[in-house]
């Protein structure tokens, strides 16, 4: 499946910033600042593409079927994800094919995902 070697490409992706970024000492306060902002809007983009899975996991039923109330909670106890941080990122996760250029702007970095959930 072609999300499966996405995700595993992200992983060692992530692995190496995470090396990378454990000693930032030797960046300057504007890099710094800048590699920041660049991971900031890399994680919101990946929190867009998260809503959207959620609320296609909460369309098949998969927390139903795994026995939790909702899939806020399923998110909570399968992810740990914060239930409250789930139920706002499930609703703009489902607003998506409603407002299609907030989404596209949530994806493409444009805006963060706070953002994003606010307008939704």
């Amino acid at each position: 499946m072609s999300v499966g070697i996405g995700l595993e490409e992200l992983r060692g992706l992530v692995d190496r910033l995470i090396g990378d970024a454990a000693d930032f000492s030797g960046l300057p306060d504007a890099g710094l600042a800048d590699v920041f902002c660049e991971l900031r809007r890399e994680i919101d983009r990946l929190e867009g593409s998260a809503a959207r899975m959620l609320a296609g996991i909460e369309g098949r039923g998969i927390p139903c079927g795994a026995g939790a109330a909702s899939a806020a909670a399923w998110a909570q106890w399968q992810a740990g994800q914060r239930w409250q941080d789930a139920k706002a990122s499930l609703a703009a996760g489902w607003l998506a094919d409603l407002l299609p250029l907030t989404h596209a702007a949530w994806l493409a970095g444009e805006i963060s995902a706070s953002a994003a959930r606010t307008i939704c």
